[in-house]
């Protein structure tokens, strides 16, 4: 984390020895979020007890605990009479096998439990146990379901988009200058807090590599109204007046530019879907893809201004970073 974090910095810190964004400009940034999708199929019901007690069964036959059913073939056909109820749009059928399924479950689970001691059960076989039965205890509309079996920590989040009412993953803060577009921070958090309640995280994040506070202006949409952040800095919510000061007009509309860098951020980098495990896995990969924004910038500046400075952008990108402790950028 603090490695990825020092790379993001160093990004930072190249952009300005380039001079491809000036010292003021990290003064004056934009901060939105988005979700960062987990690599997990589309959570169902009959998906997830299928998928929980056919990992219930390998465990038990590795650890050579011999059930009185597997429900292997029962539950491959249950499995496919749900999707053949699913195309033909038959909900009683889709239910009345989905309840099977989790009956399955909950008779392994119990095997299981009765043939495991709780002083044999290592760790592993603990999460386990507790896993499936939350799963087989859970109903629709609690807060903390379970929407994958080997990602737990998946969250469902609805964003209001048309096209995709629900995702799953987790919600990451981003935080861009206003005038280039040029990444300062990345945070992914592991549960589906509101919008102003992330902002000062974001801004924290971004203080810690930059190594002085945000005295300026944030930017942002009418999804923080109600946030709590209060550092030095203003918060300024975008909206529309007739009689705006034309200063205040333009950087507002500067403030839009985040929603094309997420764009490129999650088709051209690896934003849009997730592979790293845990928590941990979402914050790595919502800083490198940060890093990566930055560096095709940088890049794509380079390819407008060559000469010296490609040498010097070469020689800062291919030093060995050192392990300091402080990731203090030293910015007048």
């Amino acid at each position: 984390m603090a490695g990825a974090e020092q790379l993001l910095a160093e990004t930072i810190a190249s952009g300005l020895t380039l001079k491809v964004i000036r010292p003021q400009s990290l003064q004056r940034v934009v901060v939105d979020t988005t979700v960062q999708e987990r690599a997990v199929a589309y959570p169902t019901d009959a998906n997830l007890y299928d998928d929980m007690r056919r990992k219930l069964v390998r465990m038990a036959k590795r650890e050579g605990i011999r059930l009185r059913q597997s429900y292997v073939r029962c539950g491959k056909q249950r499995w496919h009479a749900v999707g053949r109820s699913a195309r033909g749009r038959h909900k009683a059928g889709i239910r009345k096998h989905t309840r099977k399924l989790r009956t399955y479950l909950g008779r392994v689970l119990r095997d299981i439990e009765r043939k495991l001691r709780k002083e044999n059960r290592s760790e592993l076989w603990q999460q386990a146990l507790a896993l499936a039965r939350k799963m087989f205890h859970q109903q629709r509309g609690e807060p903390d379901r379970i929407y994958s079996v080997h990602a737990p920590e998946t969250q469902c989040i609805a964003k209001g988009k048309l096209r995709k009412p629900y995702e799953f993953g987790h919600k990451v803060g981003l935080v861009t200058t206003a005038k280039e577009q040029l990444v300062l921070g990345a945070v992914a958090f592991p549960k589906r807090p509101f919008d102003g309640h992330t902002l000062a995280g974001c801004i924290e994040q971004v203080e810690k590599m930059m190594g002085q506070r945000i005295r300026g202006e944030i930017y942002v949409d009418k999804g923080y109204r109600g946030h709590t952040y209060e550092g030095p800095a203003q918060v300024l919510i975008a909206k529309i007046k007739r009689k705006q000061e034309p200063h205040l007009r333009r950087w507002y509309r500067k403030r839009n530019g985040i929603e094309a860098a997420i764009s490129h951020m999650k088709n051209d980098g690896w934003l849009g879907r997730n592979h790293l495990k845990g928590t941990l896995g979402s914050s790595i990969n919502a800083l490198l893809s940060a890093c990566g924004q930055n560096l095709r910038k940088l890049l794509r500046w380079l390819a407008t201004h060559p000469g010296a400075p490609f040498c010097a952008l070469f020689f800062l990108l291919l030093k060995p970073l050192p392990l300091r402790p402080s990731l203090s950028l030293k910015i007048a």
